[in-house]
């Protein structure tokens, strides 16, 4: 299957668009945002409750609109993303696969660990995507939202 448009939308069915003011450094189509302030997204800048990917840019101040799904977006992969993976908000408004929790990853004897724990916990319960169409970092891959 390919899709021919090259913006954001691979496909929206019913989707949910929802109109925001950029933030500081304003926003770009296709990026991860989330609400910075009242009514304000910004680009993610980590594993983040995202709202939805950015459909029109905007510069600071002014209005942007946010597909909120459900859709088939295009966004710049952080890392590899492989098709099945569960997806999650990265640096710069990219995505990234979810790494799973092991037992290795949570070890629990000091502070340190409990920060790890609480951060495994975190990222598993923020918002997440599945990759319909993998890709390699810097390059676009497709996840449904």
């Amino acid at each position: 299957m390919s899709f021919e448009n090259s913006g954001p939308i691979v496909q929206q069915p019913t989707s949910t668009d929802l109109s925001f003011i950029a933030g500081a450094g304003g926003v770009t189509a296709g990026q991860l945002v989330y609400v910075s302030a009242n009514g304000t997204v910004l680009p993610t800048s980590g594993i983040q409750n995202f709202v939805g990917v950015v459909k029109v840019g905007a510069a600071a101040g002014k209005i942007c609109t946010v597909i909120r799904g459900p859709a088939k977006v295009r966004v710049t992969a952080s890392g590899t993303i492989n098709a099945g993976d569960k997806v999650v908000s990265a640096a710069s408004g990219k995505a990234q696969s979810l790494a799973a929790v092991t037992a290795a990853s949570i070890e629990t004897s000091g502070s340190e660990d409990d920060t790890k724990v609480a951060a495994a916990i975190n990222n598993q319960s923020s918002r997440t995507a599945i990759c319909d169409t993998g890709a390699t970092d810097g390059n676009q891959a497709v996840i449904i939202i």
